[in-house]
């Protein structure tokens, strides 16, 4: 990506030049295991409102990296499939902002179970 300002040829402000993402799966059974990347460039223009009076030090903003992870595994309870899954979210606990003066979520973790009904 490199969005552009056709009139005076200059970066389009709050957008990063360069985004990134891959996802990596490997699925064993009964386990399933991800990792999931993203990576965004450092946003070169934002507006010098915010960078200079609303937000100290807006102008020092940095590139994105964060990782995600997932564990899960395949269970049969009776008759009833069902899958159960950690995952956690931003695992090296990555400080970034997605928008000026708003912290992006740091690291966390949730537990979740789906279970998979079959109609006949």
């Amino acid at each position: 990506m490199w969005a552009r300002n056709l009139d005076n040829n200059s970066a389009m402000k709050y957008r990063p030049r360069n985004t990134f993402n891959a996802q990596l799966s490997y699925t064993p059974y009964p386990f399933e295991f991800g990792i999931n990347f993203r990576y965004a460039s450092r946003v070169e223009e934002i507006d010098s409102l915010f960078s200079k009076i609303v937000v100290r030090d807006g102008d020092l903003r940095v590139p994105i990296y964060v990782t995600d992870i997932s564990i899960g595994i395949n269970i049969i309870l009776g008759e009833v499939p069902s899958k159960l899954y950690l995952n956690i979210k931003n695992i090296f606990n990555y400080n970034y902002v997605e928008f000026i003066g708003n912290l992006a979520p740091i690291r966390n973790a949730s537990l979740s179970w789906i279970f998979i009904f079959k109609y006949i």
